[in-house]
Formats: C-alpha cells, structure tokens, sequence
C-alpha cells in the first residue's frame, strides 16, 4: 500500500485537491511555499514516507469568522494525509459496501437515492455525524 502511496500519480492528485481546496487562502499560508516548491516537498516526502521517517506537526487551531473554533493540518500534513485517504478510499470501499460519502460512491444525492429504493424494507432510516471528530481522537493513542 505504501508503493501506492507515494507513487507519482497518487501524490499529484493529492496535491492538486489540496491545491483546489486552499486558493482562495492568505499570501501568508503555507500551502503558497509548498505549491512554489512542491517538486522538492514531494521528493522529501517521498523519501520520509518510504523511510518510515515521516513526522506530523501540531495541528493548527484557529477562529473563523464566526468565531468557531477550527483545526486545520499544515498544507504539507494535508498532502500525506490526503495521498493516504485517496488509496484507503479505494481499499476500503468495496469491502464497506454503500459508503457515500467518499469519491464516485454517490455522494449525499446517492445515500438518498438508495434509502428512497429501498425505504419499504426498513421501519427507520439514521444519518449520523460527529462533531469534530476527528480532533476528539488521542492522538498519543493513535
């Protein structure tokens, strides 16, 4: 899986969704050195993926506009992690079965489409989401 990984196309793609999702960021985010210098970023990361070396930095905690506390990884943690959930997606998915919400699975319109088909069949229909889950890990544990 790690030769997926790291392998040319999946970092390109990682990077270019990064890239999609962080545009419209500050001139002083990161994510503006690492398009400037990706060809280096992505050797490095290469090289610290497939050495087993590669280290996480502290997840970066905001206000928004709204005043919502927000948690946001560096733009070169977002490329790994996002490298990492592109080839995830598409192992862990057939063996998941109806999982919407990732890539080319259908998205929300494919969750209500499949639970409007086969609604006859079930007394009750639940949609769930944590809140912040993702910050609500220990990531000592982890």
């Amino acid at each position: 899986m790690l030769k997926e990984i790291i392998s040319e196309q999946n970092l390109e793609n990682a990077y270019s969704i990064l890239c999609k999702q962080r545009k419209n960021y500050s001139a002083y985010a990161d994510i503006w050195d690492l398009r400037y210098n990706w060809p280096i970023y992505k050797k490095d990361i290469k090289a610290q993926l497939k050495a087993g070396t590669y280290n996480f930095e502290a997840v970066i905690q905001y206000t928004d506009k709204n005043q919502e506390i927000c948690y946001k990884r560096t733009a070169r943690d977002a490329v790994v992690l996002k490298a990492v959930s592109l080839v995830l997606a598409d192992y862990l998915a057939p063996k998941l079965g109806r999982v919407y919400h990732l890539k080319s699975y259908g998205g929300i319109a494919g969750a209500i489409k499949y639970v409007k088909s086969n609604l006859s069949k079930y007394k009750y229909v639940f949609k769930t989401d944590i809140k912040s889950y993702y910050q609500s890990i220990n990531h000592n544990m982890l």
